[in-house]
């Protein structure tokens, strides 16, 4: 709980920096090519892991005109979305291709990347009532579609939904834990499931 408080803390004081920063900076109207910006990077917080999972930070750099690249790691600490969780640790790193349609990070958007993700965590079986404990170690893929707007001059909301694919090799302290796990299926909410899931969210970041 205070975890969450400070993450949500932390969230409202970058809002409120982003807001700052974005009404004491003007355009850069000098180059031909780009009239209206010039920025080289975006930094920005995901509000949904701040509730439902953990925290995360997306720094995203431009390679071309048109292509960023997005590179996301994230801290997990509960996963609120599954009911059946007990606790938690771990973490993920994803890097994504983004390209814009037009050459500013604004706009309709494509993206796809490769994502590698390790968690410690708890769980019963809802059917048995069974506890059980993995180390899940996931990689695989994801690609998104998305939109950006512009909120504040150098702020802006990014909305985007798509699909991710993960594959989950798990580990056991025990042969109990890996029978019980192997007679159950995990929705795809927990962090030990294999597939194909939907995947969405919001980003809100500050361009530099």
């Amino acid at each position: 709980m205070r975890m969450k408080r400070i993450s949500i803390l932390f969230f409202v004081l970058f809002i409120c920096s982003a807001c700052l920063y974005g009404q004491g900076t003007k355009y850069n109207k000098t180059d031909i090519l780009h009239p209206v910006f010039s920025e080289k990077a975006i930094v920005s917080l995901v509000p949904v892991p701040l509730i439902f999972n953990g925290f995360r930070v997306d720094a995203d750099v431009r390679l071309t005109d048109n292509v960023w690249l997005n590179i996301a790691p994230r801290i997990n600490i509960k996963n609120a979305l599954d009911t059946n969780s007990k606790f938690v640790f771990g973490g993920s790193f994803d890097l994504n291709a983004r390209y814009y349609i037009k050459n500013k990070p604004l706009g309709f958007y494509v993206s796809a990347g490769l994502g590698i993700e390790y968690n410690h965590l708890g769980a019963i079986v809802k059917k048995t009532k069974e506890y059980y404990e993995v180390d899940a170690l996931r990689f695989g893929g994801q690609t998104h579609l998305g939109y950006s707007l512009r909120l504040w001059p150098r702020c802006i909301l990014d909305i985007y939904l798509g699909a991710t694919f993960r594959y989950s090799s798990n580990s056991f302290s025990s042969d109990k834990y890996r029978n019980i796990v192997n007679n159950s299926r995990p929705n795809p909410f927990s962090y030990h499931f294999s597939g194909l899931c939907f995947d969405g969210g919001i980003r809100i970041g500050i361009m530099l």
